[in-house]
Order: C-alpha cells, then structure tokens, then sequence
C-alpha cells in the first residue's frame, strides 16, 4: 500500500508535464510532489476492508473519500459518479480501477480471493473487462511478490493473465489511460529494477501517466523489495494526517505490526462530513511529522 503512495506522490510533479526527466536520476521528492488521486482511492479500498473484511463496501468508502478529497485530480466521469449517488458504474477501461488495488493483496491470503475482490473492487467505479483484469493481474503481481516468488514466476503468472512482458524503454511512452497499457508499462519497469526506488524511478521515467504508472509499479515492487523506515517516513509526511492513520491501521494489521513504531496512537473520534458516520483521527500526527 505505502508503496503506491511512494509512486504516486514521486510522480505526481510529472503528470502532464512536457519536460519529464529523460534519464531515472533525480529526487524522488520536491516542493512540488504532492498525492493524489491513486493514494486517495487506495486508502479507500484500505478503510472498506478495515470495516468490513469480509463484505467490504468498495462502493461506499470510495464514493466517501472521493467527496472528501475532491481536487485530488480524478477524471470527469469519475467526478460525476461521486457526485450522484444514483449513478451506477461505468464502461470505462481506464487505470482508476489497478491503481487502487493494492490493499486487497495484503489482506487476504488467498489468490482466488483476491481476484474475486479485485473484481469488486474494479466494478465498483469500472466495469469494463479490460479494467478488470487489470486490477486483478495488479492484485496477483502483489500476492505473488509477497509471497516470496521470483520475477521468473510472477512474468509466468501475468501471460497466464494474458498480457506479454514488454522491455522497460526510456522515456518512449504518450500519455494513455488505459488500464492494459499503464499496467504492462508498471510491469516492465517492475522487471527491469533491481529494488524500489530504481522501480519507480523507471515507471517515472518512461513518460505517460506517471504518477498511476509509478503506484502500480511501487505497489508491486514493494511487496518484492520491502520499504526503508525513511521512505515510510517520507511519503507519511507528505499525505493528511486522515490518510496517514489509515495507512498505519491497514499496514499494522495487515502488513507489519510494528509498523512506524514511532507513530503517536493519540486517536480522536470524529463524525466524517460526508458518510456522517465516526472515523478515528490521529490528533497527535504533527507532533510527530515533523515536515
């Protein structure tokens, strides 16, 4: 999980931006990095399996955190869809549904689990079958990577899925949202790099839609490498505090349990705006980032 938000918010700052960097040497971090979108939506699939593991409510929580953080740079059909609560899911293809998927692959240790709630998931918003299997090869690549296979056996697992294992090129990529396409492009640089940092650096790199290429890729890639205490500090500097004790909740459950040791559980009881139901904040977050 906090590795699609390492990708997201490292390639947040290159999104649309004609002067990508043409080589993969250069800060992970400026004053321009920022998250969006993939990290907002991720932990909303993180929060619907916190409440309800076993049925999560995919559609409630990422309506609810779409609504709550409503400049994170969605596209406009998805904006609709938050909008209206009448409106039902969407024939679109595009990377919405894979760029989120991550916490399912966590959570349950089961692969035929997780492609069913890789499903779900991806029906939620995108019902298109090309955005499902995306999401559900995203959640495969995850589980297979935590579990301690080689990149030989995880290559196997995605032509299985059906897609090729394409070459990682420089900086030769438009800017496409769909899902097939930004999901082969975070794979290759997945297979090219030899640890984390180098992955999304790669999947950044490459062009196209950076930071959702650079999530898939990071997500994967953390599940293969790990994360250094610094990196986890660096990306929860940079999310709200709201996200952040959801990352620490979800990761601590499900990941590791000593994850940020460090973190201050001062928690605080509030009624969300939105779903008008108790959400546990951490008041004491600043004390402790100190950006």
């Amino acid at each position: 999980m906090i590795g699609s938000m390492l990708g997201d918010i490292s390639g947040s700052r290159f999104e649309g931006y004609k002067k990508r960097p043409k080589t993969a040497r250069f800060h992970l971090f400026t004053k321009r990095s920022r998250f969006t979108d993939d990290s907002v939506l991720t932990s909303a699939v993180a929060k619907a399996i916190l409440e309800d593991y076993e049925n999560p409510d995919f559609k409630k929580w990422i309506r609810a955190y779409g609504a709550m953080y409503p400049r994170a740079g969605y596209g406009a059909r998805f904006r609709q869809w938050v909008k209206d609560p009448v409106n039902s899911p969407n024939d679109s293809y595009a990377n919405g549904a894979p760029m989120r998927v991550s916490p399912i692959a966590w959570a349950y240790d089961d692969i035929y689990r997780i492609m069913i709630e890789a499903r779900r998931s991806a029906e939620t918003t995108h019902n298109h079958p090309i955005a499902i299997k995306a999401s559900q090869i995203v959640a495969g690549c995850i589980y297979y990577a935590r579990m301690g296979y080689d990149k030989g056996k995880i290559a196997d697992f995605v032509r299985a899925m059906g897609y090729p294992i394409k070459e990682c090129k420089d900086h030769v990529y438009g800017f496409d949202l769909e899902a097939d396409k930004t999901v082969q492009q975070a794979i290759s640089c997945f297979m090219k790099a030899n640890d984390l940092v180098a992955t999304i650096r790669y999947a950044i790199s490459i062009g196209g839609d950076s930071d959702t290429i650079a999530a898939i890729a990071g997500s994967i890639a953390h599940a293969y490498y790990g994360i250094s205490h610094k990196l986890t500090v660096d990306v929860s500097k940079r999310i709200t505090p709201h996200l952040a004790n959801v990352l620490v909740m979800f990761s601590r459950k499900y990941i590791d349990q000593d994850f940020l040791p460090n973190f201050n559980d001062c928690n605080l009881t509030v009624i969300s705006p939105v779903t008008k139901e108790k959400e546990v904040v951490n008041k004491g977050f600043f004390d402790w980032f100190v950006i």
